[in-house]
């Protein structure tokens, strides 16, 4: 499973890149794959991303309050461990870093 880094290469300065725009890009290229995005995993720090950069309805909640469950475009959104975050498919994950998606 390839990964990139979280590092640029170099430190020239770069154009700010949205977590939102890279899982839009990521969701979309499953999509037009044919693939169904199962579910997301997200650390802490990028729910708080994602939150901020997207409009008040990026994350919403289960409409049910006993059910602790949250989607992103229709698909389930966890809390995950791993720095990055992942769109798990058929037992298959892709790595959404912040500098670029790998799959």
């Amino acid at each position: 499973m390839a990964t990139h880094s979280a590092k640029p290469a170099s430190d020239r300065p770069r154009e700010s890149v949205r977590l939102t725009a890279y899982l839009d890009l990521t969701l979309a290229e499953l999509r037009r794959q044919g693939c169904k995005a199962l579910w997301i995993e997200a650390s802490k720090a990028d729910l708080t991303a994602l939150v901020r950069e997207g409009d008040a309805d990026v994350i919403v909640l289960h409409p049910d309050p006993t059910v602790d469950r949250a989607y992103y475009g229709g698909i389930e959104i966890r809390h995950g461990d791993s720095p990055l975050t992942c769109v798990f498919r058929k037992g298959r994950r892709v790595i959404q870093a912040r500098i670029g998606v790998a799959a």
